[in-house]
């Protein structure tokens, strides 16, 4: 079983079904000590969603299982991220899934009102509106709160 953990706006399963041809099954994840953020994305002319190191949090998203043929569109999404094979948790067990990373830190900006709001959207299909709204808005501190946005 091959199994993709996405964040932000491929959290959206309609998204996922567009991009990159479907999957098999989804189900709500987390990514244990990550943490949200939000780096520039001239398609989004704002901030993307982007995982960073973080003790202690969990990233929120969906893992999706994919077929095998699917993993090389991952790869060519974007060449500033990388695929990674880490632990995610789903229910109560811990998977080893897919994740696209940045290969290096990104100047930290703002998302639009637009981006968040289909952030937001994927999100609550897989998890509580609370739980989303505290995430995004910890991602949206770490913006405010850094020396380079």
């Amino acid at each position: 079983m091959l199994l993709f953990f996405a964040y932000g706006v491929s959290t959206d399963p309609e998204r996922m079904k567009a991009e990159m041809g479907g999957f098999l099954s989804y189900q709500s994840a987390t990514l244990p000590d990550h943490g949200c953020t939000f780096t520039y994305n001239a398609e989004y002319d704002g901030g993307a969603t982007t995982l960073i190191k973080s003790a202690g949090e969990a990233a929120l998203g969906v893992v999706y299982q994919i077929e095998p043929s699917q993993l090389a569109l991952f790869e060519q999404v974007d060449e500033e991220y990388a695929l990674h094979r880490l632990q995610v948790q789903v229910a109560s067990e811990l998977v080893e899934a897919y994740v696209l990373l940045p290969r290096e830190e990104e100047t930290l900006t703002l998302p639009t009102e637009r981006y968040l709001q289909r952030v937001e959207h994927g999100l609550c299909q897989h998890h509580s509106s609370d739980e989303v709204k505290r995430y995004l808005q910890r991602g949206i501190e770490r913006v405010l709160n850094s020396k380079e946005h």
